[in-house]
């Protein structure tokens, strides 16, 4: 299990007990506020912040480009290759890339999402 706070402060459960995650200088999570949290194991790892989208792929954090600027609320992730962004756009990560996919014309925001698979989301 993982959980943030705010100064990029990123703690990770062992089953035993939490554990502060040491950040090397450079680290794209240091010292920036986070904002939501996702993924779909302990090897997918995915938060939204002031930073943007960074993943954990369970050796290291890195930064994660998008396909346009967004203010986003929340991740989902069902595997490695089937991942949601919501918030001023709506992304989907395809293993490799986001890509931006359309919102009803009456959406302006979402705040949350969640799927039971990646074929119910």
């Amino acid at each position: 299990m993982w959980a943030f706070g705010a100064e990029g402060t990123i703690l990770k459960w062992d089953g035993v007990r939490w554990t502060q995650q040491q950040q090397d200088r450079g680290d794209p999570t240091q010292g920036r506020p986070l904002g939501a949290i996702g993924g779909s194991g302990v090897n997918d790892v995915w938060v939204l912040g002031d930073g943007g989208v960074l993943r954990w792929d369970g050796m290291r954090w890195s930064q994660v480009e998008l396909p346009r600027p967004a203010s986003l609320k929340a991740v989902w992730a069902s595997a490695p290759d089937d991942v949601w962004l919501v918030g001023s756009e709506l992304f989907h990560w395809n293993s490799s890339k986001f890509e931006t996919r359309p919102l009803p014309a009456d959406c302006t925001e979402l705040q949350a999402i969640w799927g039971a698979d990646r074929n119910n989301v």
